[in-house]
């Protein structure tokens, strides 16, 4: 099922999208998974917040953000994600790309998982690629009628 077109595109050493694709339509749909209400947001999306408070509008539980970013960033990521996870209210999960050293992309990586009020919940290290958190979606439901989610635009 398509459900999201990149609209975001960098355009750097590593990253030609700009140049190489074409943008894509900025919606914002969400899916169903099991009973979760899923939002997704492609990499670079992750930066613009009013895609997280759509999302939030949108009773989205849980906000899937798959990336290539490199490792000297990961802190960056680290911090967007935490402050989309807030904008959202939702629990906010991320996958990296690895990519070896030295095959002329730089990509970190690490993947994560927070809490609706961005607290770190797991992040992936080389010792463990692969991590597990149970959630509640009762919590990610009942964060959209705190602040910031509930403050009208």
């Amino acid at each position: 099922m398509g459900l999201r077109e990149k609209y975001y595109l960098p355009d750097e050493a590593g990253f030609w999208e700009a140049s190489w694709y074409d943008r894509g339509e900025l919606r914002l749909g969400s899916a169903r998974a099991g009973a979760a209400r899923v939002g997704i947001l492609l990499c670079t999306e992750l930066w613009f917040f009013e895609c997280a408070r759509h999302y939030a509008r949108s009773g989205v539980e849980l906000l899937c953000i798959p990336r290539v970013t490199p490792f000297d960033s990961l802190d960056r990521w680290l911090a967007a994600g935490r402050a989309a996870a807030v904008c959202a209210g939702a629990y906010c999960v991320s996958s990296n790309q690895w990519v070896p050293s030295g095959s002329g992309v730089e990509a970190g990586g690490a993947g994560w998982v927070m809490s609706p009020d961005g607290d770190v919940l797991a992040v992936t290290t080389d010792d463990e690629p692969f991590v597990t958190v149970e959630i509640d979606l009762d919590v990610a439901r009942a964060a959209k009628q705190t602040y910031p989610r509930y403050v009208r635009e």
